[in-house]
């Protein structure tokens, strides 16, 4: 394996661990949600990273999350040019962002 691969993969594990980091802890989280994360950890150990990336991403569909963990996400899948997750994750996170300055404007 190249050196330009191993970075790749080593900044693509750090984006799906920053978005893993910007997930909400909630006192009882569903059964759903659990297994998602235990399945992202499971994954990001074996370096199955696209995989690893869709578990975390469908966890984050269960709770209300910020936007830094969509942009996170959004990183990752362009790193991996998955460009439609990407795609995706992006408008997330402008929604999230968006959300975020209109409950801001409104306290």
């Amino acid at each position: 394996m190249g050196n330009d691969l191993q970075e790749n993969w080593k900044l693509i594990e750090t984006f799906l661990r920053n978005a893993r980091s910007d997930l909400p802890m909630q006192a009882s989280p569903s059964l759903e949600f659990s297994a998602l994360l235990t399945e992202f950890d499971k994954y990001l150990s074996h370096n199955e990273l696209g995989l690893a990336l869709e578990s975390i991403a469908a966890a984050g569909q269960l709770v209300e999350t910020g936007g830094r963990f969509w942009h996170s996400l959004h990183q990752a899948a362009k790193k991996m040019e998955l460009h439609e997750q990407a795609q995706e994750f992006e408008f997330r996170f402008v929604q999230a962002a968006t959300l975020g300055l209109e409950r801001a404007q409104k306290q």
